[in-house]
């Protein structure tokens, strides 16, 4: 739920629309957009696991 709260909220600053796809009936998060968090989430998970000194010790 959070994650899906903050995930409009970063669309919504950056693209100017809070929602992606058509939605659920009920006004839920559709297929769509749930894939789109999880794989946003999973991009900022990765992005910030590197580290050059993993590499390179001094």
């Amino acid at each position: 739920m959070c994650q899906h709260f903050f995930a409009n909220a970063m669309r919504n600053i950056v693209f100017g629309k809070r929602f992606f796809g058509q939605g659920m009936e009920d006004g839920g998060p559709g297929e769509e957009e749930t894939e789109h968090v999880a794989a946003l989430f999973t991009i900022l998970g990765y992005a910030f696991a590197f580290c050059i000194t993993d590499y390179l010790p001094l």
